[in-house]
């Protein structure tokens, strides 16, 4: 008899959990014109060495308010940010991809 109780309210909490709309969540799209950090002003620099001027004449083609330099290995929050510029460096000290987020 204790089970039957149990089991029902066990069961009425567990539709109480249950997501109220129906079907996916529809992402939410991207505003055009919000990537605002510049990356597709650096494709030159792709492949040439990070030193403390390039990474100066970088943050100067870019006009981005935000970089972030990324080496291998790198722990990176994943929260979006479109103005924000990621410049990605290799092991050996290249640029190698250019992004907003």
């Amino acid at each position: 008899m204790k089970w039957n109780y149990f089991l029902m309210g066990a069961g009425a909490m567990l539709t109480a959990c249950q997501p109220t709309a129906s079907g996916p969540a529809e992402p939410i799209p991207t505003p055009i014109g919000e990537n605002t950090c510049g990356a597709e002003k650096l494709s030159d620099w792709t492949g040439k060495a990070d030193t403390p001027s390039a990474r100066a004449a970088i943050d100067a083609a870019s006009g981005a308010k935000n970089i972030r330099w990324l080496t291998p290995g790198m722990a990176v929050t994943m929260d979006y940010q479109p103005a924000r510029l990621n410049v990605n460096i290799d092991k050996a000290g290249r640029y190698t991809a250019f992004h907003c987020s």
